[in-house]
């Protein structure tokens, strides 16, 4: 019966509430509680079967989630728009922003590197390796203001509220 109804919530989402909406990714939150997100333009197919979800990525590989351990299934349309900086065929992309407690960062084409978060006062919060298409970072422990991400010598903005 959850199955039904979480299959069946997600379709009236978006047969009646996607009209006019931006979404940028595909947010599972697990029962455990763990979210894991994903860019819609990073995924090639999405499939339900009896007890899956499966998410086919453009990159190769499709990611399976059992229906029974899917908590909640949504499409995140951010708080706002992403911060994108675009240098050839490398874009970074930061979502939400302004952010909660936790930032997505998406990495296309060879933008992979260091990764390094700035207060606007210029102190380092975060420094750390980036290796994959996107990186989900808490911020929860940083106070409210502006910050700054530089990677591979680019830089983007976020609002942390």
């Amino acid at each position: 019966m959850k199955n039904k109804l979480l299959i069946l919530t997600l379709l009236l989402g978006l047969l009646a509430g996607g009209q006019g909406l931006n979404a940028q990714s595909l947010v599972v939150r697990l029962n455990d509680g763990t979210e894991n997100i994903e860019l819609l333009g990073n995924i090639q197919k999405l499939t339900f079967t009896v007890n899956d979800l499966l998410l086919e990525l453009k990159s190769g590989p499709t990611d399976v989630y059992g229906l029974p351990t899917i908590k909640k299934l949504y499409f995140d349309t951010g708080t706002g728009t992403p911060e994108n900086i675009v240098s050839g065929s490398d874009v970074l992309t930061i979502f939400p922003n302004p952010a909660g407690n936790t930032i997505t960062i998406g990495n296309f084409g060879k933008l992979k590197g260091i990764l390094s978060i700035y207060r606007s006062d210029g102190a380092l919060m975060l420094q750390q390796e980036i290796f994959s298409e996107m990186e989900t970072l808490d911020v929860s422990g940083f106070q409210s203001g502006l910050y700054f991400i530089q990677a591979n010598g680019r830089t983007a903005k976020f609002i942390r509220l």
